[in-house]
């Protein structure tokens, strides 16, 4: 079986390096995956290629579905009898501009091909009805990652169904040993900014008389700015910055942390994948959070997530710990399951 995987993503994201990383060594139990990862940077790609069935699109063919015209590599993918394409998981909007549109052409030429085209773990957004009819008869297989998502689209013809966020097929490597540590990384706010670091000030004193650390950080590269600032106006003893971006080989920043809190959706599901308790602390009025919103919703952990400036019952949450702590133990390794069923069930 040869399976197509484009990767089409934030090139400075970790969230997004591991929830690509994770569906590519998936799919290649079932074949080999020949990963297209052009215009991406080393310390991206170096992590996507990880084991011998895994191949190099733009060395072993010498060019990518990334530069017009594509031809090239169609031709390959018929010559060669591609039976598989995916794209990445992640973000899905499809409007009329270039890049849709010419994404809508290699997949219904795909189709033509008889080539099976998925995409696993999207939020999908597309309203335009005439885009929507050529995305239903070009794409074989969308699971979106949460449960309003797949309320909100109705398709005829191809398999329309929900899977938990690809993050949730990560496994700790090291040892998970807690301690009285609790990580915070925030992508910078839209409501107001005084509000929202009066109320982290008032958490801030109350984690510190109970003992606890606090290490602020970041793992998108444009967030280090805002982390810096919250670190600056709330520094104090027992108070840390990261100053270097989390990266793919420093994970086990996380197996010590007790509590995550973030706007941010990989920063809060890997915390959980470390058995953190992964809190959200949302902007309502903000779009770009929105899916947390629904993710957790899909994954029943709502009463994890608070409102700006909504003041966050911490000692609540430490009476419930054990309970918390179980229940994301358990809907974690029930998504893993649901995921690798639904991914065999594309390539079988």
């Amino acid at each position: 079986m040869k399976i197509y995987f484009l990767v089409a993503t934030q090139p400075n994201n970790l969230g997004d390096l591991l929830i690509n990383r994770l569906l590519i060594e998936e799919i290649s139990k079932y074949g080999e995956v020949y990963v297209d990862s052009y215009g991406l940077p080393n310390n991206f790609r170096e992590h996507l290629y990880i084991n011998d069935k895994i191949i190099d699109v733009e060395k072993f063919y010498g060019g990518t579905l990334k530069r017009f015209p594509p031809f090239k590599i169609l031709h390959k993918l018929r010559k060669d009898n591609f039976t598989h394409f995916f794209k990445s998981p992640g973000p899905t909007k499809i409007s009329f501009n270039k890049n849709s549109i010419a994404l809508l052409f290699i997949y219904s030429y795909l189709s033509i091909l008889k080539i099976d085209v998925s995409f696993v773990g999207i939020d999908l957004l597309i309203k335009n009805k005439v885009l929507k009819f050529f995305l239903d008869k070009s794409v074989n297989n969308i699971l979106v990652r949460s449960k309003k998502n797949l309320e909100e689209y109705k398709f005829r013809t191809l398999n329309f169904n929900y899977i938990p966020d690809l993050a949730l097929l990560y496994k700790p490597i090291l040892p998970v040993v807690k301690s009285k540590k609790i990580a915070i990384s925030f992508r910078e706010i839209t409501s107001n900014y005084s509000l929202f670091i009066a109320s982290l000030d008032k958490l801030f004193s109350s984690l510190i008389m109970m003992g606890y650390t606090i290490e602020i950080f970041y793992q998108v590269i444009p967030d280090y700015l805002f982390n810096k600032r919250i670190y600056t106006d709330l520094k104090r003893d027992h108070v840390h910055f990261k100053e270097d971006l989390l990266w793919f080989n420093e994970l086990d920043f996380y197996a010590d942390k007790s509590f995550v809190l973030s706007n941010r959706l990989h920063v809060l599901l890997f915390g959980a994948a470390y058995q953190a308790v992964p809190i959200g602390y949302l902007d309502s009025n903000d779009a770009k959070v929105s899916k947390i919103f629904n993710i957790f919703n899909s994954l029943d952990l709502m009463d994890l997530v608070y409102t700006i400036p909504e003041i966050i019952d911490f000692q609540f949450i430490l009476e419930t710990y054990k309970d918390k702590c179980l229940r994301i133990k358990n809907n974690t390794e029930k998504s893993t399951s649901i995921s690798n069923d639904l991914i065999s069930s594309l390539l079988n």
